[in-house]
Order: structure tokens, then sequence, then C-alpha cells
């Protein structure tokens, strides 16, 4: 594949291999994409660190073992994000359950 080379030899714009590598650098990000700048607004979770996630009680997560925790919506969601990706059919099954009952609202998929 031949590059085409714009000003000061750099390659052009139009070469997608170059987009690529750059819009990795986290320094290339547009502004638009940072929500705390562009004014977007999301439920965002509250973050949770070891000591906040010892004081959790134990009914508060999905699974045993203080797995998934489901204190609140986001947390929800998050568990059932999770359990999707990385959890055996009966794991995903006990989260959807739990979390069903504990926010019967919650849209859930599949």
């Amino acid at each position: 594949m031949a590059v085409e080379l714009g000003d000061a030899g750099y390659p052009a714009v139009h070469d997608h291999s170059v987009i690529a590598i750059n819009s990795n650098r986290p320094n290339c990000r547009p502004a638009n994409l940072n929500r705390r700048q562009s004014g977007v607004s999301a439920t965002a979770m509250t973050k949770l660190t070891a000591t906040t996630r010892k004081k959790i009680p134990t009914g508060d997560f999905a699974l045993p073992g203080r797995r998934y925790p489901i204190e609140d919506e986001a947390h929800a969601r998050n568990a059932l994000a999770r359990v999707s990706q990385d959890g055996t059919p009966a794991e995903k099954a006990a989260v959807r359950r739990k979390v069903s009952r504990r926010f019967p609202g919650l849209k859930q998929e599949g």
C-alpha cells in the first residue's frame, strides 16, 4: 500500500492506519468524548473501594462469595453486564433473578 504524504512529510489524513494508531493515544481524544467537558450527564456508579465494599452487607451481592455487588441500580446493571460476559449459565440465571427481585423495573436483556 502506498502512503500518500501530506504537508511536512506526514501521512495524509485519509490513511486509516494512521488514524487508528493515533486514536488509541489518550492525548488525541476529541474533547467531546469526555463527559465532563461535553456536559453529557449519565448515571455514574460510585467508586467502590475495598473499604466500602467490605461495608456492603452480604445480602447486597448477587452471588455467594460476595460476588457482583448490587447495592444500587448502577451496580446491578454492571453485575448483569459482567455476568453476561464471564458467568456460567447458572450464574447468569442467579444474578438475573436476584437483580429482578431487588429492581423489578430494571430492563434486562436476554
